[in-house]
């Protein structure tokens, strides 16, 4: 191995050229082979962009809802709390209240009770309009304002009906979550969109069902800014085929090529490509969007007319840069060589040491492997430039890094700070004692300075180390760590390898 492969990262710049070539000429094969079968998978490209463009539509209708399922999940929370919420009308007119206030969406919501006993809260202009209906199936209506203080009705007010018949009739008592019935369209034309969710008592059978109600509005406003509505046209239809969204026009062509996808089908006719999907496995809408081709993947439509030019222009890009990084290869090479380590040592210069140390070290984190990060400074070097000359004492420097190399794993990083001073981060198997590691590359050095100065200067090297594992702290804090320990210890006794008690 070479002097610098032993103390660091082999040249990156040699991997890189190779890339890059590489690169360079897997795109020239490509587009050879892509321009062969451009028509077949223009087609493909283009059923997996609309699927795409449909299944981000399908998310956002499904997230549209989440503020009534969100409703549904705090009323039946808060009155299953206790068996008799229900009969208590301030506590239910308090939860229905609270539910539509932070959900605007919300036109509606219903609690009823198995005897019949139904509290609905509907929104009205300026307030609320909230009905109690008895068991009996009497109904008692109140306009409330905003502030739900009781306000004289207008005339002619008619108060909402209670649960609708059809809600119990497709509402499973069984099932503890959110489920969505048929859309309703009222006399007035509005579409109303309702789901249920059963309400139980910890330890007794369920006591009732709460009920929300959504104006199909919202979802023709969420839907005009989907990404099917940005590329093409989009219909959003309750599983009996009401339309609750989007332009009714929009039908799945009956003789068309069908391609079956993960979450739906596409049917391809010419260039264009429509799919049907449900919404989610909770909400039983079918989501149908209808794009052209070239208006979701306009670069596919146009790729049959520039592949020839772009394939013989990356077969002459490539030649050209292979030449010229074949020329550059031994001039660059060497550049990033000695812009990465100390010309004197060989060791990673203190700009290479901190950025590939602290990668590191960041990685060591990352798969919770244990690092130590050691400081080493020589003992009275000062002597040898005085006493043998500033060339005697460069010949000792690079002995030391030599020793230091010696006594450091495969793995470990090892650098010159600046001077006398070394560090190196070291990467430990699980049952390796950090001290022993230090203390093996501080002897390494210590011996390499001996045999390089002899016996006429009294020299050594000192150590400071910590074990910078699990803690989240840059390499610089590791670093001023280690060297307070080895400054601190070194008063007391030199050529030893002091640990850092700094967390």
């Amino acid at each position: 191995m070479s002097r610098y492969t032993l103390r660091g990262a082999s040249d990156p710049l040699a991997w890189v050229f190779g890339i890059v070539l590489g690169a360079l000429a897997l795109i020239g094969m490509i587009s050879i082979v892509v321009r062969a079968s451009v028509d077949a998978d223009s087609r493909r490209v283009s059923v997996e962009g609309v699927a795409l463009v449909g299944d981000a539509t399908a998310v956002q209708v499904a997230a549209a809802t989440r503020p009534a399922e969100t409703a549904l999940r705090s009323m039946t929370v808060l009155l299953g709390s206790t068996p008799d919420a229900l009969g208590d009308a301030d506590r239910v007119l308090e939860a229905l209240a609270s539910a539509m206030e932070s959900q605007q969406a919300i036109t509606g919501l219903t609690v009823a009770s198995a005897d019949g006993t139904a509290h609905d809260l509907a929104r009205v202009e300026d307030g609320y309009a909230y009905s109690v209906t008895t068991s009996d199936g009497s109904v008692a209506t109140t306009l409330l304002d905003a502030a739900l203080e009781p306000t004289d009705a207008p005339e002619g007010l008619r108060p909402p009906p209670p649960v609708s018949d059809v809600v119990w009739e497709q509402a499973d008592v069984s099932e503890p979550g959110v489920q969505w019935a048929d859309p309703v369209v009222t006399p007035g034309g509005r579409t109303t969109i309702t789901a249920a969710m059963v309400v139980t008592v910890p330890g007794a059978e369920p006591s009732g069902i709460a009920v929300v109600r959504l104006d199909s509005a919202m979802l023709t406003s969420m839907l005009a800014q989907s990404p099917a509505a940005g590329y093409g046209a989009a219909r959003l239809s309750g599983a009996d085929g009401t339309l609750l969204a989007g332009d009714a026009d929009i039908a799945m062509p009956a003789d068309a090529e069908t391609v079956e996808v993960e979450n739906g089908i596409v049917r391809v006719e010419e260039s264009l490509v429509s799919y049907e999907r449900p919404v989610s496995d909770d909400i039983p809408w079918v989501l149908t969007v209808q794009i052209e081709s070239a208006d979701v993947l306009p670069a596919v439509a146009a790729v049959d007319r520039t592949m020839t030019f772009f394939t013989i222009a990356i077969i002459g890009i490539t030649g050209i840069l292979a030449l010229v990084l074949w020329v550059l290869r031994r001039p660059a090479g060497e550049m990033s060589l000695r812009a990465r380590t100390d010309a004197l040592t060989g060791l990673a210069n203190r700009h290479h040491f901190d950025a590939t140390g602290a990668t590191m070290l960041y990685t060591a984190r990352r798969k919770r492997a244990r690092s130590v990060v050691a400081v080493f400074d020589l003992d009275h070097f000062k002597s040898v430039n005085d006493g043998a000359g500033h060339e005697s004492g460069d010949a000792a420097l690079a002995a030391v890094a030599d020793g230091l190399v010696r006594g450091a794993g495969p793995r470990d990083l090892v650098g010159r700070l600046g001077g006398d001073e070394f560090a190196a981060v070291l990467l430990l198997d699980d049952d390796e004692d950090p001290a022993v590691a230090v203390e093996r590359m501080r002897r390494s050095a210590a011996r390499a300075l001996d045999d390089a100065v002899g016996a006429e200067f009294d020299v050594g090297v000192s150590a400071g180390w910590v074990e910078a594992t699990g803690a989240d702290h840059r390499l610089r804090y590791w670093i001023v760590a280690a060297d307070e320990a080895l400054v601190s210890g070194r008063v007391v006794e030199k050529g030893v390898a002091y640990e850092s008690r700094r967390l």
